[in-house]
């Protein structure tokens, strides 16, 4: 994992317990931009997503870190 890419979920996670969701939800966008193989960014989305009480969206991030994670 690159170091850019680490310091993006440090972020989002950061933001997330401010309660700053969108801007963690921001974050996790740009890691995905950067590594949209990566099942763990999509994970996180969907935490995010459940909080914004967007739970259709969350669950179809889920699901997409389970098909990315299983390659």
């Amino acid at each position: 994992m690159s170091d850019s890419l680490r310091a993006s979920y440090y972020l989002a996670d950061a933001l997330n317990h401010l309660g700053d969701l969108a801007g963690s939800h921001a974050a996790l966008v740009r890691a995905l931009q950067a590594a949209p193989r990566d099942g763990k960014a999509y994970h996180l989305i969907g935490r995010v997503l459940d909080r914004m009480g967007r739970t259709e969206e969350a669950r179809e991030m889920y699901q997409r870190g389970r098909e990315v994670a299983l390659g």
